[in-house]
């Protein structure tokens, strides 16, 4: 079954609140609300655009695998190596409106959306970005996922980095 895990990170407004209390009536089944006392992601994006978390890795019945999504921070490596690997993974993404705004509309035929969110934020300034080695989610791996396992060969991988390296420009461009 699936579910929506909602965190409230920190204090906040009551008109926001409202909003999710309001959803999580609607859908009871469907959204789970987690709230944390202190801030911890969204005091970052005062000064980035765009954050990405560590994950702890968890098996299907959800036991802990005791290793994590990243064993080292993917954003010290160089851009290519940042192509190559493309560790941007939705779940692990906390990001302002103004990266959204920059990077839809989406391309057509792109497969990997969230990692073109933060390919369009990295474009812009690397140093608005923030890793945050802590692990802030699971993720969970089993025979059906889809992100992190790639079984397309070396041809297709490699066409599909370069076309989607020049989406990014075009964009960079339009922008």
């Amino acid at each position: 079954m699936d579910e929506i895990v909602l965190v409230k990170d920190g204090v906040l407004s009551c008109e926001l609140n409202t909003i999710i209390d309001n959803y999580v009536k609607k859908y009871p089944n469907l959204i789970k609300v987690v709230t944390l006392e202190k801030n911890v992601c969204l005091k970052y994006l005062i000064n980035y655009d765009i954050l990405l978390t560590n994950s702890e890795i968890i098996d299907y019945n959800g036991k802990s695998l005791n290793e994590n999504l990243f064993k080292k921070n993917p954003l010290q490596s160089n851009f290519f190596s940042i192509l190559y690997k493309m560790p941007f993974y939705g779940c692990c993404l906390c990001f302002k409106k103004s990266v959204l705004d920059l990077a839809l509309p989406f391309p057509k035929k792109l497969l990997l959306h969230d990692t073109w969110i933060a390919f369009v934020a990295l474009s812009r300034n690397k140093n608005k970005i923030k890793y945050i080695d802590q692990p802030l989610v699971y993720y969970r791996r089993h025979l059906q996922n889809v992100s992190g396992v790639s079984k397309n060969n070396i041809l297709f991988k490699i066409s599909y980095r370069f076309t989607f390296l020049l989406e990014v420009i075009k964009r960079i461009n339009e922008k």
